[in-house]
């Protein structure tokens, strides 16, 4: 998952969690993006990483 490559900041405290107690532990991630016949090569990178990352 993407939260993978937060753990180590997280556990040598260079990253802190924020307002955790108000944020729901979501099972997956959702992104919003423009038209995907407009779509930019790098938006298109983009998304392949996250599906990619989220399996």
């Amino acid at each position: 998952m993407l939260d993978d490559y937060a753990r180590a900041a997280i556990a040598d405290g260079t990253l802190v969690e924020v307002l955790g107690d108000w944020s729901p532990k979501l099972a997956s991630w959702f992104l919003y993006y423009p038209n995907r016949r407009h779509s930019s090569a790098t938006m298109r990178a983009f998304l392949e990483f996250v599906r990619r990352s989220a399996r």
